[in-house]
């Protein structure tokens, strides 16, 4: 599979919550590239696993933003601006391709 996410400890931020969480996104991720490429896989099952995915990424945009707040994280307003394009444009965008929609993809934002 050549289009995988792969984590790398430079991503890490020191906070292991949030650290983990987004370690869970790039696996969450990778199940739906594996889903995509197995034309044997139904759409159901794509589309189930983007909607986990945008669940459980829109949680972790939550708890991101609490704990930024709570340590008082002068970056906070950019990182909320990140997280609404990230909710706006690239979120909406895997179930357009579950129905063979082109989009573009959100991989560059993850990096």
């Amino acid at each position: 599979m050549d289009n995988q996410l792969v984590w790398k400890d430079e991503f890490n931020i020191g906070i292991k919550v949030i650290d983990d969480e987004h370690k869970r996104l790039f696996k969450i991720i990778n199940k739906l590239f594996a889903l995509e490429e197995d034309e044997r896989k139904s759409i159901r099952a794509c589309q189930e696993g983007i909607k986990y995915f945008k669940e459980h990424a829109l949680k972790h945009f939550e708890d991101e933003e609490k704990y930024m707040e709570l340590i008082a994280y002068e970056e906070l307003e950019t990182h909320r601006r990140l997280h609404k394009g990230f909710r706006e444009h690239s979120l909406p965008a895997p179930e357009g391709n579950a129905l063979g929609i082109p989009y573009v993809n959100a991989y560059g934002f993850l990096i």
